[in-house]
């Protein structure tokens, strides 16, 4: 039988786990849209419900030998969900981190101003940055100083929104670690 189509799901996921590419891409083709629509209405972003799915899609490519699975849409659209839920948290994480660094480097600025340290401030700052590997002093600068959003730094270095979120948090952990060691010692 050549019409993938006619399947159903126990034999396209048997296929699935032997490597078959078409199977998969039935698989696919069958359940995209809907996983879609679930995930970009969950996030109320396409583009984020894209890259969910297409993650999803590529999970059961690369476990495909060890899955054992029921009932496939019951279990694409949990994944979904679980996705979506790991996204939003991540998100909010992102935003707390933000604030508060916002609110430090306020805090801090108002204290250098008040103590007449801004320019040596800024100094230990550059250094604390300058500690940071390039492409992640690179990202935090497009991100901080030039106010580009993580999906227009991931276009530009080529890479996932997830590789700029992580580099995003690692400089503002690294910096944050390092601008309260400079806050202790004074």
């Amino acid at each position: 039988m050549n019409n993938f189509t006619l399947y159903g799901e126990d034999e396209l996921l048997e296929m699935l786990s032997e490597g078959n590419h078409k199977a998969f891409k039935e698989l696919y083709n069958r359940y995209w849209r809907s996983l879609l629509n679930h995930a970009a209405g969950t996030l109320q972003s396409q583009s984020e419900g894209e890259e969910i799915v297409q993650e999803i899609f590529v999970d059961l490519w690369n476990k495909r030998e060890g899955l054992q699975i029921r009932n496939l849409p019951s279990y694409l659209h949990t994944l979904v969900r679980n996705r979506c839920i790991s996204f939003i948290r991540s998100k909010a994480v992102e935003r707390k981190y933000q604030e508060y660094y916002k609110n430090l480097l306020y805090k801090r600025q108002q204290a250098m101003v008040n103590n007449s340290t801004f320019t040596e401030a800024q100094k230990a700052f550059e250094e604390e940055l300058q500690k940071l590997p390039e492409k992640t002093q690179m990202i935090f600068k497009l991100s901080n100083y030039d106010g580009l959003s993580v999906e227009e730094i991931a276009k530009q270095f080529h890479c996932s929104k997830k590789a700029v979120e992580y580099h995003l948090t690692k400089s503002k952990s690294f910096l944050k670690a390092g601008l309260r060691g400079d806050m202790l010692r004074e």
